[in-house]
């Protein structure tokens, strides 16, 4: 039994990990004083296919398991808390979809929000805060 890490996940973690110190990093500040990270961010991102790299391949994720698809956020952590939140937060709204709505419905949104052209929100509260 291997448990170490396979080639595919070692690749990816260090592409994201690449991104997060030469694209995240440098700028934390910035975003983090003016409390906003902008669009083109987010749409370089899904070039890369970090937004929701769990979606399947045919709405424009790279169809990757929940432990490598971690790895890809804990990399993406290390350059902003912050836009970690992106892939974490698309990546389970936008698995909601694919599982649950319908192919039509899916299909019209999921390839833009993996693309970083749009962005899913999940709404929730908990019992007795609101």
């Amino acid at each position: 039994m291997q448990f170490g890490l396979t080639e595919d996940q070692t690749a990816l973690r260090e592409a994201a990990g690449r991104f997060a110190r030469e694209v995240l990093l440098p700028g934390y500040r910035k975003r983090e004083d003016d409390a906003a990270m902008g669009g083109e961010l987010i749409r370089e991102m899904g070039r890369l296919g970090l937004v929701a790299p769990g979606l399947p391949e045919r709405y424009g994720g790279m169809g990757i398991d929940g432990v490598t698809a971690g790895l890809l956020i804990e990399e993406i952590a290390y350059g902003d808390l912050n836009v970690a939140y992106v892939p974490l937060l698309s990546s389970l709204s936008a698995d909601i979809l694919a599982r649950h709505a319908d192919e039509e419905l899916a299909a019209a949104r999921l390839p833009a929000i993996a693309e970083g052209r749009e962005t899913i929100a999940l709404g929730l509260t908990e019992p007795r805060r609101g």
